[in-house]
């Protein structure tokens, strides 16, 4: 017994090496190539700033910022309705076809922040429009957009749940902030029509 319980304590540690070994950036992997590379004169190369994400004529008549930068809102209809499994499976997929995903989610929520980090291997940002303006959720996003080639925000809750009957605060009002399109998630089963009632 005591043989068995030290083997499958060996076998719980390698597979958690496994694990974090493969999640480490692979700008944190220090090799001897990289070493010898670190006094060679590099090529400079493109910084992106805040207004790279927006656009060039940054502010129109009406005082809002055009946001070009790519962007998609997952949300749905209620929490648990499948919102953080689907950003993760996006994240994931685009990020293992070489695009450059940023992570962002709605609110103060540290742990979907967290594994939509893994899922992208980019840091995770918070927008929390119950902190923040509309101008200024649009200044963060802008500037942590970075080099990405897209992001994708994870809602909270259901679409229009917010502080009151008006919905302020809601996942809404942050993709409307922001002028991103709203990717609805919908659990359909033993559905067909009504799904469009629902919507």
């Amino acid at each position: 017994a005591g043989c068995w319980a030290r083997r499958n304590s060996m076998v719980t540690w390698w597979a958690l090496m496994t694990i974090s070994c493969s999640t480490v950036s692979p700008h944190r992997r220090k090799s001897s190539f990289s070493r010898s590379r670190r006094n060679t004169p590099q090529p400079s190369r493109y910084t992106p700033t805040p207004q790279a994400a927006i656009s060039p004529s940054s502010h129109p008549a009406g005082g809002r910022p055009s946001i070009t930068a790519p962007r998609l809102v997952v949300s749905g209809l209620s929490g648990g309705g499948g919102k953080t499994l689907l950003s993760l499976g996006l994240a994931r997929a685009l990020t293992l076809r070489s695009l450059r995903v940023k992570p962002c989610k709605k609110g103060p929520d540290y742990i979907d922040a967290a594994w939509l980090g893994l899922a992208s291997g980019r840091t995770p940002t918070n927008l929390d429009p119950f902190f923040l303006t509309d101008a200024r959720l649009r200044a963060l996003f802008c500037t942590s957009f970075g080099d990405a080639d897209l992001a994708i925000i994870e809602g909270n809750r259901g679409l229009y749940d917010g502080r009151d009957v008006q919905g302020s605060c809601s996942t809404a009002t942050l993709a409307r902030a922001l002028g991103a399109p709203v990717l609805l998630t919908l659990t359909v089963t033993k559905m067909t029509r009504t799904a469009a009632a629902v919507i």
